[in-house]
């Protein structure tokens, strides 16, 4: 199965595409890459708006040209010198590097042939034999180029994927080439959106912001914590309130089981945690020597 498709020079939108699987009917007996063109590019045809169509070796000839021109398409192309009704010169010529290029006209069909990297055979209808230099600054990124071509796919479903793919990224009257490896990275985000990997629980003390607001409205009370050490008492960590590794450090073996098991002093840092938003203090003597029930301001 071979998708055939013509594509906006351009952008690389995909303007029309057609599905062979090789068993179709021959209209004509001009060949079937001249029935393939004419079948993908029968909505273009006969419109007059300077409608040009380019391609590689494997379609051009003469006979193509020459039905596109009568209807009003203009034509470009690589060409293979045993084409039928090549004409002899460029047949036989053998271009250097270097070389001018030799031109041969016959009615509204141009013939060219020159030598760059490589010897090269073009066959034209919009073209004449004229000569410039150009200065081209390019990506090579074939991934975007505009012609017409054909992909062979095992699968009609990953055929149907490309095309749409790209072209609901890239509407067809904007003149911009695509990104391919963008579009295709955009679309894999949008897909895994929703499915990403839940992050780990923090197994420490929390954050002042992960603190859910349930700990200034619920009835939470105080409890030993539930791990124990080797000799099977309560294990001590630092308060959530009080306690400062970096200078005054206390721990506890009270926790409220309520809040995930929050290690806080009985006195008065389990109160303070549950009814400041902002509880975090420095420790010493006196503080924890406060009566219970003496608050400072809400913060």
């Amino acid at each position: 199965m071979i998708a055939w498709s013509i594509c906006d020079a351009n952008t690389g939108y995909v303007q029309n595409w057609n599905i062979s699987t090789g068993q179709e009917v021959l209209e004509n007996d001009r060949g079937a890459m001249h029935q393939v063109v004419m079948d993908v590019f029968a909505g273009y045809l006969n419109i007059g708006h300077h409608i040009y169509i380019y391609m590689d070796n494997l379609f051009s000839s003469l006979s193509l040209f020459e039905e596109l021109a009568s209807k009003d398409t203009g034509a470009c192309g690589t060409l293979r010198a045993n084409r039928r009704g090549v004409p002899n010169d460029i047949k036989s010529h053998k271009p250097k590097k270097d070389d001018p290029p030799l031109v041969v006209k016959e009615g509204d069909i141009t013939y060219i042939s020159w030598a760059d990297k490589r010897a090269v055979k073009l066959i034209t209808s919009v073209h004449n034999g004229d000569t410039f230099i150009k200065e081209v600054r390019a990506k090579n990124d074939p991934a975007s180029a505009g012609r017409i071509s054909s992909l062979p796919f095992s699968n009609f479903f990953l055929q149907c994927c490309h095309c749409t793919s790209l072209n609901a990224m890239k509407p067809a009257h904007l003149r911009k080439r695509i990104e391919v490896n963008k579009v295709r990275l955009s679309i894999i985000t949008g897909l895994l959106a929703g499915y990403e990997k839940p992050r780990a629980v923090h197994v420490g003390p929390r954050l002042e912001a992960d603190q859910p607001l349930g700990r200034l409205t619920e009835k939470h009370f105080p409890a030993n914590n539930p791990k124990r050490n080797g000799d099977g008492k309560p294990c001590f960590r630092d308060c959530e309130v009080c306690s400062n590794r970096e200078g005054k450090r206390h721990q506890t073996s009270t926790v409220c089981r309520d809040c995930g098991n929050i290690p806080l002093c009985d006195k008065p840092c389990f109160r303070l945690y549950h009814t400041r938003r902002k509880y975090k203090t420095a420790c010493t003597p006196a503080f924890h020597l406060e009566i219970d029930n003496v608050m400072d301001a809400e913060q």
